[in-house]
């Protein structure tokens, strides 16, 4: 459910490369919110910051990188 999951963007996260970025996205159950998936692009590479601004809607997840 869309209205129990929250999406974070972690545009300085080092995962792929210095400042590639990431988003995590969390679910609430039973009264705790737990996280359910860590989002990295395939696509990645230094300085992206995948994860500058992040948008959810129903069934969808929508992350912006800045430096793409």
């Amino acid at each position: 459910m869309w209205d129990q999951t929250i999406v974070i963007g972690a545009y300085l996260d080092q995962s792929v490369g210095s400042k590639s970025g990431s988003a995590f996205v969390f679910n609430l159950s039973g009264g705790k919110w737990k996280q359910k998936q860590k989002l990295t692009s395939m696509l990645s590479s230094s300085a992206d910051y995948f994860g500058q601004d992040v948008a959810i809607f129903e069934n969808h997840i929508v992350v912006g990188a800045y430096g793409k």
